[in-house]
This record gives C-alpha cells, structure tokens and sequence, in this order.
C-alpha cells in the first residue's frame, strides 16, 4: 500500500528520454531529507505518464507537492531513492517561494569525491573504485553566478555548468531540460546566469563512474520559456 510523502519538487531532470523527479520531504513544517523518485523501468526513469497531477497538469520546480511512494529502494551511490507508486496521481498542495530556499540548501561542503579533472576543475565524476557509497547523492547549493557553455562534445550538443563552490571550480553537465532546450538553441557559446539556487545530482553507476549533474537550475524569476 502507498505511502504518501509531501515533497518539495526541486529537480525535474532529463534522464535518458525520460525525468528523473527529487525533492526534500517535508513533514509537520520541518525538513526530513532528499527523496528521490525512481520506478521498475530501466535506469529508474519516470515516464511522462507517471508524472502528472490528478488534473493531468506536470509537476514544476518549486511545487509542494504529495506523492505515492511504496518503499525505499536505497542504494551505495543513491541512498535517497525510494519507489514511486505509477498507479496513482500526483496532488498538488503549494509552490515554494524562491527566497525560502535557503532554508533549504545544504551545508559548502565539497561536491562529492573530488579528483583532478581533465579541464582543471574537480572531476565531473566519482569513480565507484574509490569507495563503497555516498552518504547522499543530491545537493541544494546558493550560487551568487553560474556560466553555461554550449558546446560539441563527442559529437553531441551539450550544456555545462561552470560554478565556485566550497573553494573549488567546477564543469558539470546540465539536464535541467530547460536551460538545456533554451540555451542549445541559441548555440553553441558562453551564457551568464546570475544569482541561483542550484541541484546537483551524484548519477548511478556508469560505466565504473558516478557523474555529478546540475538537475536544477532555479532563478528567482523563474526558467526561461521553451519551445
């Protein structure tokens, strides 16, 4: 039977072709920790389907929102997954003011294990030889600036986020659909974004590596429209 869990929806990710949905629970006016939202698809992947509202409306950054969850499904590298309920709908209770997120972000800790990356920066990756597990996989941090660079990699448009945290200088892939959509098609080239609040999620294992992503981007006046 569902367990239903009022959570902060703070990433919307693209994962594959579909979303990856995570968020803080809440309970009784207090912070109780990461959720993540995984199904028995392959990778953990939410469907289109299986991310909607009892009025068929999506889910956006920012929501309150109530969820069906049937366990936890906790993991080395992603101890917060828990499974979602597909059967049953999503309810919206509320949206999240921008300027309340700090109460939400986590401490300046480094992002994970850092190693030295080919461009200079930390490495955008853990290397699951390097332990056994992470004590969280996602992160809420405050960013004064944020610069995105559109560029070719391996023959695939893609959008990277440089940011200063804890002390150090990173270069991390951005699946935050979004941005992804609104600054790929202006092209390839460097995009300042200003004062932020940033997820940043650890991925499951991939080919011996963990990559740290920005999942979400949230700007107090909101995403920059799509289509």
């Amino acid at each position: 039977m569902a367990e239903v869990k009022r959570v902060v929806c703070l990433a919307d990710s693209r994962k594959d072709r579909h979303r990856c949905v995570a968020g803080i629970e809440i309970a009784d006016g207090r912070q109780v920790g990461w959720i993540r939202l995984v199904t028995k698809h392959e990778n953990g992947v939410v469907y289109e389907r299986e991310r909607r509202y009892e009025d068929g409306t999506e889910p956006r950054v920012l929501d309150i929102m109530d969820v069906p969850l049937l366990e936890s499904r906790s993991m080395d590298w992603q101890p917060e997954n828990w499974l979602l309920d597909t059967a049953l709908p999503w309810r919206k209770v509320g949206h999240l003011d921008w300027k309340d997120l700090r109460e939400l972000t986590d401490a300046a800790e480094p992002l994970w294990i850092d190693t030295d990356g080919e461009t200079g920066c930390p490495s955008d990756r853990v290397r699951v030889s390097e332990g056994s597990g992470v004590p969280n996989s996602l992160r809420l941090i405050y960013l004064e600036r944020l610069t995105l660079y559109v560029a070719v990699e391996y023959s695939k448009l893609k959008t990277r986020g440089i940011l200063e945290h804890a002390g150090a200088r990173y270069s991390l892939v951005v699946t935050d659909p979004r941005y992804e959509s609104a600054y790929q098609r202006q092209g390839e080239g460097r995009y300042e974004v200003g004062e932020s609040f940033v997820t940043v999620s650890l991925g499951e294992p991939f080919k011996g590596d963990c990559y740290k992503l920005i999942a979400a981007i949230i700007e107090p006046t909101g995403p920059p429209p799509v289509g």
